[in-house]
C-alpha cells in the first residue's frame, strides 16, 4: 500500500448495445507528473472490476524532449480507497497530515480524482475540499459531471444520468490546486481533504497526489498542445468537423509573459499554409483556445480520407522560440458525410415531444431551418434545401435522455434523413442522451452523387405504353425492381443483377392500368426513386 499510486481513473461503460468499433476507442492523458515513478520495474493493475470487462491496450509512449519544468518527485498524500462518508467527515480516513515539502522545490500541486457511489453519493452533487494549514479552506468545488453528452454512446443501463466525478466509459474528472503560494519548500505543511455534508449512502473513492516541480526551463517558450477542431479523438466527436472554424489550444511554457505569436495552419500538403497573429496575455502555463480563420483555400488540399490538419508556432513576443519541439501539432480528420443539396428530416416525436427540437445551421451558425413545440406521437417531414457548403443538423432533447431510452416511459421517436424522392440517407439512433450534432456538407468536397457514385436513374420513355426502359449506376450486386401505383400497392417486383454497379434493363408493363407509378430500385444499402406515366 505506501508505494501504491493510482496514475488513472476511469470508468468502464455499460455493455448492452455498446459497439466500440473494431478498431474500439482511444483516449489520450499526459502522464509527465508521473515520470519520477515510471523508473525501474514496476507492477501496473487493473482493479475496481475493471479488469474483467472490455478488453484494453494501455501504452505508455516516452517522448524526447524537454518538459516546461521538472518533475522532482510526486507522492500519494493518502492511499486511495472508497469510503463512506460519515469516516471521511470524522477523519477516520483522509485526516489532515503533516507533509514535508521537497526542499528542491519551486512550485507544489495537488491532483485530486474523486468518484461518488451509493445512491446518494453517485447522484447527488456535493462539496468537496483541499485545505492548506489550517483555517479557511483553500480550494472548494462540487464534484458532479454532465453525462447526457458522452461521446461514447449509446450504452447500456442508466448512461445518461449525471454523476459525482464520473461518467460510464470516461475518465475520472481529475482536480488540480496550485499551491505553491501556501507552501515553503523545505517546511513542513499540513495537508487536508474532506467532505462539507453527505447523506444515505454517498460513498468516495477519493485519490490525492502531492506533485512537486522544479525550475522552469524556459523564457521565452510557446507550445500548441491540442487540436480540438478539426480531429478523429474520440473526446470531441459530439461536435467535431470542418464545418467549423479551426479550435487549437496553445500554452504559455516559458516565464515570461506571452502577449503575441504567429500561428501558421494547412491540411495535408498544402503548397501555400495560412497564418494567423494572435495577441493575448498568458502566464506561465496558462492556456487558451484560439479559432482559426476558415477561408474556403483552407480545405483546397481536401482529399475523401485520411486527411491531416497541420499547426506552427513561431515568432513568440516577435521573439524566437527557446524549445521548438513542442511548436508542431497535427490530427488526423475525416470529412464530413456528403449529403444532397435537398433533403426531407424525418422525425417521429415519444410521449415527451416538449423536451424535442432541432434545427439544421450553416457554418457561419446561422437557423435555415429550426422546429419545437412539437406534439406527442407525431411524425414530422421537413424538406430542407440548402446550396454548396457545410451544415449542421441539432437535435435537443432538454431531458437528457434522447428520444428513445429504456429507463423512462417517453415511448420511442425515429429520426433520419432522407433524399427527396429516394431513400434514406442518415438514420440517427434515438438513445443519444441530450444532443445530436451531425455535420454534414452539400458538394464539398465531392458531390453527393459522386462520393456515392449514384446517379438518378434514367427511365424511359415517358410516358410508356408496353415497356420501360431502365439505366442505373451505383448500386451493386443484387437488386430489387419494383413498381408501386399511386396508392402504394406493389404491381411489380423482380431481382436482377448489376455488374460493375452498372444495371441496364427492361420491364414489360403492358399489363398496368393507365396511370402514374414509382419504380424503386434498391441493393443492401442503398435506395433509388423515379415515376412514369403508363399510357
Amino acid at each position: 500500500w505506501p508505494a501504491k499510486f493510482e496514475i488513472m481513473s476511469f470508468v468502464t461503460p455499460y455493455g448492452i448495445n455498446l459497439n466500440l468499433g473494431p478498431a474500439g476507442k482511444t483516449w489520450t492523458f499526459d502522464m509527465t507528473d508521473y515520470a519520477p515513478i515510471f523508473n525501474g520495474e514496476k507492477r501496473m493493475t487493473m482493479e475496481r472490476g475493471g479488469q474483467w470487462q472490455e478488453d484494453m491496450d494501455i501504452q505508455f509512449w516516452f517522448i524526447v524532449g524537454t518538459p516546461p519544468r521538472d518533475v522532482i518527485d510526486i507522492n500519494q498524500i493518502w492511499r486511495p480507497e472508497s469510503r463512506n462518508y460519515t469516516d471521511i467527515m470524522a477523519d477516520r480516513y483522509f485526516p489532515a497530515k503533516d507533509v514535508l515539502m521537497n526542499p528542491a522545490g519551486e512550485s507544489f500541486k495537488i491532483k485530486t480524482a474523486i468518484t461518488g457511489h451509493g445512491q446518494e453519493g453517485e447522484f447527488i452533487a456535493r462539496q468537496h475540499f483541499v485545505d492548506i494549514n489550517g483555517g479557511a479552506n483553500e480550494f472548494m468545488w462540487n464534484v458532479w459531471t454532465e453525462c447526457g453528452d458522452n461521446p461514447i454512446y449509446p450504452q447500456g443501463g442508466t448512461w445518461v444520468y449525471d454523476r459525482a466525478g464520473w461518467c460510464p466509459g470516461a475518465p475520472t474528472d481529475v482536480r488540480e490546486s496550485d499551491i505553491t503560494a501556501l507552501v515553503t519548500p523545505g517546511q513542513v505543511a499540513n495537508l487536508d481533504y474532506g467532505l462539507m455534508t453527505a447523506s444515505g449512502d454517498s460513498r468516495y473513492i477519493v485519490s490525492n497526489q502531492l506533485v512537486t516541480y522544479g525550475a522552469i526551463n524556459h523564457s521565452l517558450d510557446a507550445a500548441v498542445v491540442e487540436i480540438r477542431e478539426p480531429s478523429n479523438r474520440v473526446e470531441f466527436t459530439r461536435f467535431n468537423s470542418i464545418c467549423h472554424s479551426p479550435k487549437v489550444t496553445i500554452q504559455n511554457t516559458g516565464s515570461t509573459m506571452l502577449t503575441s505569436l504567429t500561428i501558421t495552419y494547412w491540411v495535408n500538403n498544402a503548397a501555400t499554409p495560412l497564418t494567423y497573429e494572435w495577441t493575448g496575455s498568458l502566464e506561465f502555463l496558462a492556456k487558451e483556445e484560439v479559432i482559426l480563420p476558415s477561408p474556403q483555400e483552407l480545405w483546397n488540399s481536401i482529399q475523401p480520407a485520411a486527411n491531416v490538419f497541420k499547426v506552427a508556432l513561431s515568432n513568440p513576443n516577435n521573439g524566437t522560440d527557446e524549445y521548438t519541439p513542442n511548436n508542431y501539432y497535427s490530427s488526423n480528420f475525416e470529412i464530413p458525410e456528403v449529403l444532397p443539396a435537398n433533403i426531407v428530416i424525418w422525425f417521429k416525436t415519444n410521449n415527451a415531444a416538449f423536451e424535442s427540437s432541432y434545427d439544421v445551421r450553416d457554418s457561419d451558425g446561422n437557423v435555415i431551418f429550426s422546429r419545437s413545440n412539437m406534439t406527442n406521437n407525431t411524425q414530422y417531414r421537413d424538406t430542407v434545401m440548402m446550396g454548396q457548403g457545410c451544415y449542421t443538423y441539432n437535435v435537443y432533447d432538454s431531458g437528457d435522455d434522447g428520444i428513445s431510452w429504456w429507463a423512462n416511459n417517453d415511448g420511442n421517436g425515429i429520426n433520419y434523413i432522407r433524399e427527396v424522392g429516394g431513400g434514406t440517407v442518415k438514420s440517427f439512433n434515438g438513445d443519444f442522451g441530450d444532443n445530436i450534432k451531425f455535420n454534414f456538407t452539400v458538394d464539398f468536397p465531392l458531390s453527393y452523387e459522386e462520393l456515392n457514385k449514384i446517379e438518378k436513374f434514367k427511365i424511359f420513355p415517358n410516358p410508356a405504353t408496353d415497356e420501360l426502359n431502365i439505366t442505373l449506376r451505383g448500386l451493386n450486386d443484387e437488386l430489387t425492381i419494383e413498381v408501386f401505383n399511386m396508392v402504394g400497392q406493389s404491381v411489380y417486383k423482380k431481382s436482377v443483377n448489376a455488374e460493375n454497379s452498372i444495371y441496364e434493363g427492361s420491364i414489360a408493363i403492358d399489363d398496368l392500368p393507365n396511370g402514374m407509378y414509382t419504380v424503386q430500385i434498391s441493393d443492401k444499402d442503398k435506395t433509388a426513386h423515379d415515376s412514369f406515366v403508363k399510357q
